[in-house]
């Protein structure tokens, strides 16, 4: 039929079809096979429009249950659907593609159960695709498809009867909903934060149906690894940040007794959710696997029993038990020890082995101040118990570094291979280094050339694993000019490949690799302030267009603002005293050349972030609307959240504000996020916790406002604020507490910036078309 709408705006087309009389037979003949006319005109409308949008619209217009074939072309992997009320909307009108007028069109069929039994199969059919377009834009509707999930289960229940075969259906489906809402590693975006609570909750709704029925599906291993993969990607619970409080510095972190509590308390009680799930799964009749053994070592406990370091991590696929207790360690230290302590002691260290050494070994260390616990998060935490030791022992305890244990992996004949070349190369200290490890690899010669030529051939690049194109992009970025080499440059010609459909979903994450590189200093130095910008703003139009903005990438965007204007302050000192001797006294009498040749370069920037603030904003809301009334607790729903509601997002962002004298935007946006956090479910949940969670802990973003912009807003503004603050039992920092913030910026230009602003601000208020005291985020 689309060729045959061809062929008339095509004259010449025509002749190759078939003629009117072989049309119409062959018509008769589709139609005699159930299909009405009406149904083949309805495809015809769904599959003639122009873009995969307008056809997923088209078919929500005829709501109307169609093939299988053509629901998958329209939600097939590839499809670029964008919209979120499009992809809410097929969501909540899926259920016509299993039920029509009659469930499992049981018009047809004797009764229910054959009905059930003949279509059953639809539901993966239909929700699967479904569900990997959910993980790509708006991870948090799985809670809907799990509802649509829970009321096929009940009507199995009323339509389908009682008999051993509907059950046998029943729990297959059960099984199948429970992997279905939860997540692999390559439908999810790249390295984002992901919402576990609600992959959760939409399991919890699904098990929930199942209750009390008569008999009760049963679950599969299937459907239990499914469970405790996705508790395994849970953010620690009370009992867990317990027990990571009570571990003992030394290995195994045996549980110390706090109190009386501890000692009393029944020791599967300190076990965490996924451990538990474990030992339910073995009730339940099933033998442990090696996968499932691992899985149990990275979330507390060990073979033996003793305790491990649990690992917030949903991605485990192929981890064996050593393996798995090399990651569920603190630090590079305690991996080195369990990387020689293998559990038979015949076997010796393979590429997985070498991999997570070298991941250990690449980790930053964590901050001596950091609320972060070990284990939530990829970093090093540092125990002191080097500091008990003498001279001999640490020099005995102390992993090898990269170079070394690289050298030691090849003695043993092993080449480094997937995710263990994509860490060394990602984190190679130059980019010969980087080279040398793809040729000592077992990637075929073209493939090696092609990445390490000058210039790259963009047909070949498409050949190229896109895990390795992506660390090879981040082995660019971190690697500083040098002779003539401008290996940011380099990247970013590379960036500018078109990618394959398949491979699209990485193509933010690979020009966030960029902006992360622009906002390095020493990486992106040679370049002037309007290369620079332009280079930013080129990097956030791509990361548009491929419809994934997202808060990681808004964040490092103002820090690339901040830190190209905080190269600048020093100068603009000079120009301050050279003009007017007196400065400071003197102040709000200078308005210097150099500021003012700033401001045009830095104008798009600053309207680009504010709009960037407020586009997640407005994409927050419509998501929100979206997904209703969801049973997910306040505080996680607030966490879960992907606009910049975060302290740490936030703080980011009113530094940038700070950095190019946007004051009004700066209690604007402070203002909002109170707002957001004073809502009365959130509030109550906040009260009953003894400290604000690591997300809603705004006190060094109030040091910040204190220090920079409180002087040059009027009073009554930062007296609303103290008074949002306490209404969030968020301490208002003292003279005291806000000098002592400053002194923690050592590495920043502050008090600089600070006396900048006093004496410039009016020429600051210049970046926007208009300052307005009354800037307000709805």
């Amino acid at each position: 039929m689309l060729f045959r709408d061809d062929a008339t705006r095509h004259g010449h087309l025509r002749g190759l079809l078939p003629s009117d009389e072989e049309w119409e037979e062959t018509v008769k003949r589709v139609t005699s096979r159930g299909l009405t006319r009406e149904s083949l005109n309805d495809y015809h409308y769904i599959l003639s429009g122009l873009t995969d949008e307008e056809r997923c619209q088209r078919l929500l217009e005829r709501n109307r249950s169609v093939p299988d074939f053509l629901f998958r072309f329209l939600l097939r992997d590839s499809s670029e659907i964008v919209s979120l009320r499009t992809l809410s909307a097929l969501i909540e009108a899926c259920p016509i593609q299993f039920w029509d007028q009659e469930p499992w069109g049981l018009k047809t069929f004797e009764n229910g159960e054959k009905a059930l039994a003949h279509n059953h199969h639809r539901f993966s059919a239909v929700m699967l695709p479904l569900a990997i377009h959910t993980f790509r834009l708006e991870p948090r509707l799985i809670v809907k498809i799990a509802g649509v999930a829970a009321r096929y289960l009940e009507e199995i229940s009323a339509f389908g009867g009682k008999s051993r075969r509907v059950f046998n259906i029943q729990c297959q489906v059960l099984n199948e909903a429970l992997n279905l809402v939860h997540p692999q590693a390559h439908q999810l975006p790249i390295q984002r934060r992901h919402p576990n609570v609600y992959f959760w909750e939409a399991q919890r709704t699904i098990l929930n149906v199942c209750e009390g029925k008569d008999p009760q599906p049963l679950l599969v291993h299937s459907g239990f690894r499914a469970i405790r993969s996705v508790l395994a990607g849970q953010a620690l619970d009370q009992t867990d940040t317990h027990n990571v409080m009570r571990h003992a510095t030394t290995w195994p972190p045996f549980l110390r007794p706090v109190d009386g509590l501890d000692e009393a308390a029944d020791p599967r009680a300190n076990l965490s959710r996924a451990v538990n799930a474990g030992i339910l799964m073995q009730e339940a009749g099933f033998a442990m696997t090696d996968e499932d053994e691992a899985l149990d070592v990275l979330q507390g406990r060990s073979r033996d029993g003793t305790p491990t370091i649990r690992q917030r991590t949903s991605n485990h696929d192929g981890f064996g038990v050593w393996t798995a207790s090399i990651k569920a360690t603190r630090n590079a230290i305690e991996a080195w020890a369990r990387f020689r302590d293998p559990p038979h002691a015949t076997m010796e260290p393979g590429l997985p082995q070498y991999t997570l050494m070298f991941h250990k070994l690449s980790l930053p260390d964590a901050s001596k101040d950091s609320p972060v616990l070990p284990g939530h998060k990829a970093l090093n935490f540092d125990t002191n118990q080097e500091a008990t030791l003498t001279e001999f022992e640490r020099a005995r305890t102390r992993p090898p570094s990269i170079a070394e244990l690289y050298q030691e992996m090849l003695l043993r004949g092993l080449r480094p291979q997937g995710t263990c070349l994509r860490i060394l190369v990602a984190n190679s200290e130059s980019l010969d280094t980087a080279h040398q490890y793809l040729w000592d690899s077992t990637l075929p010669s073209s493939v090696v050339e092609c990445l390490t030529a000058e210039k790259p051939d963009p047909e070949e690049i498409r050949k190229v694993p896109i895990e390795l194109f992506a660390a090879y992009m981040q082995a660019c970025t971190q690697v500083p000019a040098s002779g003539g080499h401008r290996p940011l440059k380099r990247a970013m010609k590379l960036a500018g490949v078109e990618l394959d459909p398949a491979a699209r979903r990485w193509t933010p994450h690979i020009w966030g690799i960029v902006l992360k590189g622009l906002s390095k200093p020493n990486i992106a130095c040679g370049d002037t302030m309007q290369q620079h910008m332009d280079r930013a703003l080129y990097v956030m139009d791509r990361i548009h267009e491929s419809n994934a903005m997202s808060v990681s990438a808004f964040v490092q965007f103002c820090k690339c603002v901040r830190k190209v204007v905080s190269r600048e302050i020093p100068q603009l000192l000079k120009d301050v005293e050279a003009t007017d001797p007196s400065w400071p006294e003197s102040e709000n009498q200078w308005s210097g050349k150099s500021i003012s040749q700033l401001l045009p370069v830095m104008r798009p920037a600053v309207r680009r972030m504010k709009d960037e603030f407020r586009g997640l904003m407005e994409r927050e809301k419509l998501s929100q609307a979206l997904l209703g009334d969801q049973p997910v607790r306040a505080l996680d729903r607030m966490l879960c959240r992907t606009d910049a509601v975060s302290s740490e997002h936030l703080h980011e962002y009113m530094l940038s504000l700070a950095y190019v004298g946007e004051l009004d935007e700066m209690v604007a946006a402070l203002r909002w996020m109170m707002r957001e956090w004073t809502q009365p479910d959130v509030l109550e949940e906040m009260s009953a916790l003894d400290q604000p969670p690591a997300g809603g802990n705004i006190y060094e973003t109030l040091c910040a406002f204190r220090y920079l912009a409180e002087p040059l807003v009027a009073a009554e503004e930062t007296e609303a604020l103290r008074r949002g603050a306490a209404a969030m039992r968020w301490d208002w920092p003292d003279e005291e507490a806000v000098e002592l913030w400053e002194q923690t910026q050592w590495q920043r230009p502050t008090k600089a910036l600070r006396s900048l602003l006093l004496v410039t601000r009016s020429t600051w208020g210049e970046v926007v078309e208009s300052r307005s005291s009354s800037v307000e985020y709805e």
